[in-house]
């Protein structure tokens, strides 16, 4: 989540590209793994919590914007529309 969130405030970075790669690894391995009984271990409100209070990003939701589903799916242009909406991701395309 904390690479999704610095992708979300600082799109054009130079760590941009090692960030996507980094969530897309995290995502893929995620689901290569995962199993059903995993699911009631996974406390993503926690993870949330933790993740948006070390972010710099105003205008966060104050819960967590994925089900574990949508993460597992692991499309970050999804996941990053999920963090303010469609205004943000039209942003994130404009280089």
């Amino acid at each position: 989540m904390r690479h999704l969130l610095k992708l979300h405030a600082s799109p054009n970075d130079d760590a941009a590209a090692h960030w996507r790669d980094e969530i897309d690894v995290f995502l893929r391995d995620a689901a290569d793994s995962f199993a059903p009984s995993i699911r009631q271990r996974i406390d993503t409100a926690d993870i949330w919590r933790w993740a948006a209070t070390r972010s710099a990003n105003p205008g966060l939701p104050t819960v967590c914007p994925w089900t574990i589903e949508t993460l597992l799916d692991g499309d970050i242009e999804i996941l990053l529309s999920a963090l303010t909406g469609p205004d943000t991701a039209a942003r994130r395309t404009k280089s």
